[in-house]
């Protein structure tokens, strides 16, 4: 697909987390469905992966949100809604959040797509303290 090809299923497109403790993983759907069946689909994944389910006759590969399915406790979220016009900003955008969030000093799981600098154009990440006394994160415009 061309770069200048508005592409619309990407009009809706989110960036979203899942983690556990410190670590953490970034990622992105434009499904209409939303985040959770996304996340639903990475635990399919990793079932199929390590229980050797076959689901539409495809055996299921090594992806590295398992890192973090593996806990088998996470919270997950939206980061952002990110209306795009194709894969590739939404990948460079995805890409922007991960180096933020190691930046913050995360263990970000994700594998890094290369070695570019990238230019970092996302919302600050502050720190919060929950009820719970645990390091969370909150984002904010505001700079």
């Amino acid at each position: 697909m061309k770069k200048n090809i508005i592409d619309e299923k990407y009009l809706k497109s989110i960036i979203y987390y899942f983690r556990c403790g410190n670590e953490i993983y970034i990622g992105s759907t434009c499904n209409k469905r939303g985040v959770k069946k996304r996340i639903h689909q990475h635990e399919t994944d990793y079932r199929g992966f390590h229980n050797d389910i076959f689901t539409n006759n495809i055996k299921r590969g090594y992806r590295s949100s398992f890192e973090i399915l593996k806990h088998g406790k996470y919270v997950y979220g939206v980061l952002e809604e990110y209306p795009c016009v194709n894969l590739q900003q939404l990948t460079d955008r995805e890409r922007q959040w991960i180096s933020a969030f190691r930046e913050k000093k995360y263990t970000v799981v994700n594998k890094q797509l290369n070695n570019d600098k990238i230019e970092l154009n996302i919302p600050h990440i502050f720190f919060i303290i929950n009820e719970q006394n645990k390091r969370d994160f909150c984002i904010s415009q505001d700079i």
